[in-house]
């Protein structure tokens, strides 16, 4: 008795240690999943913030291009004013949502396993990147403020210089530090 006492002894241990083994390893694969459906998440909604970029860059052109037309609708220009202002507050809602949201260090799940794979630069690197992005957007917020003052004053020569020489590399500049 005492010799099988002693492997049903030994047995349930076995299955408590491969019951907790299998536990640990089941909340592990959970955390990695949900890792997986955020990156994903964000990866979609910053590519949506990529496509208003190059839709505001179209919408300024756009604009302008109908201030050097001969016949100019004021009810066109005005829609088309009005679509870069709601794609701009898109982009910027887009863009601070990823800031305050979705950095590594506010998802400590996240961080955890970026550090068990060994890849904790990454989560500085996603800072400063982060960082380039806001930085870069606001230069380009401020370059489209300008021009369409510039608009609004009468000043189309004005602000297609802006526009070629200051509104086009800023929008590159927004658009590849939002890729990176």
């Amino acid at each position: 008795t005492r010799l099988t006492l002693s492997f049903i002894l030994a047995a349930l241990i076995a299955a408590l240690v491969v019951g907790a083994i299998g536990i640990q390893r089941s909340q592990s694969l959970t955390n990695q999943s949900q890792f997986y459906q955020n990156l994903l998440r964000v990866n979609t909604n910053l590519t949506t913030g990529a496509q208003y970029l190059q839709l505001m860059r179209a919408e300024t052109h756009s604009i302008l291009t109908q201030l050097t037309s001969t016949q100019t609708s004021q009810e066109t220009l005005h829609t088309e004013e009005l679509a870069l202002t709601n794609l701009s507050g898109r982009y910027n809602d887009t863009l601070t949502q990823y800031v305050q949201n979705d950095q590594l260090t506010t998802h400590p799940h996240e961080t955890a396993l970026l550090l068990e794979a060994n890849h904790g630069p990454q989560i500085n690197q996603q800072a400063t990147l982060s960082s380039s992005a806001l930085r870069t957007w606001r230069v380009y917020q401020s370059s489209v403020t300008q021009v369409q003052d510039l608009i609004r004053n009468g000043q189309t020569a004005e602000a297609l210089h802006l526009e070629q020489f200051q509104v086009e590399p800023t929008n590159a500049d927004a658009l590849s530090a939002l890729r990176a």
